[in-house]
């Protein structure tokens, strides 16, 4: 849609009907990507406001390809952790260990939300990778996480943390302790002191 109002009105319409999903979904990521600032703005406006929820694939592929302005200006992170889990979560599960503090904490808030059995694993070896001090710098090769690894909703380790206890860590731990791993049992031990 080249021009702005028809994209408004048809926004108008869709948001009071209950369109097909996958329909809705190619037509948001067709009007995200491919028209002009305004209407992408307009759209933007209409999700994160909740008047209209794509797929949590769609919101997923619009935070990695959008530009950070976006995301903060426009608060896509909220209209990602309203996205219903579906099979794209893996993708996000993956982000939990990303050197990328704000995938990271995204990851970590939406695995706890949704109570995400599968994330329980990947955030420990996430806590097991996270650097007691800041060393090296980006692209040096090692993990680099800003000034007390805060993300755009504060420190990466205690959103992993929470997650872990929003799974059950407890629980979790005790099952890992009598199976005999995975993970390792120095990893147990330290995700028994970050649970304290």
């Amino acid at each position: 849609m080249k021009n702005r109002s028809s994209a408004i009105q048809m926004l108008e319409l869709v948001a009071k009907l209950k369109p097909d999903r996958a329909k809705l979904d190619a037509a948001l990521q067709a009007m995200i990507e491919e028209v002009d600032d305004g209407t992408s703005y307009q759209v933007l406006n209409y999700i994160t406001s909740g008047r209209l929820q794509p797929s949590l694939r769609t919101m997923i592929r619009f935070w990695r390809t959008g530009n950070r302005a976006y995301r903060q200006s426009y608060n896509t992170r909220e209209a990602v952790l309203r996205g219903v889990p579906d099979d794209s979560v893996k993708e996000l599960i993956g982000w939990l260990g990303s050197a990328d503090a704000e995938d990271a904490a995204l990851a970590a808030d939406y695995v706890a939300k949704y109570k995400v059995a599968d994330s329980a694993l990947p955030l420990v070896e996430a806590l097991q990778k996270l650097p007691e001090e800041r060393t090296g710098a980006p692209g040096q090769g090692a993990m680099y996480f800003p000034r007390g690894f805060s993300g755009p909703q504060g420190p990466v380790k205690p959103k992993l943390v929470g997650a872990l206890r929003a799974l059950g860590a407890e629980g979790l731990v005790k099952g890992w302790l009598a199976a005999g791993g995975p993970p390792s049992r120095a990893a147990l031990v330290g995700l028994i002191g970050d649970l304290e």
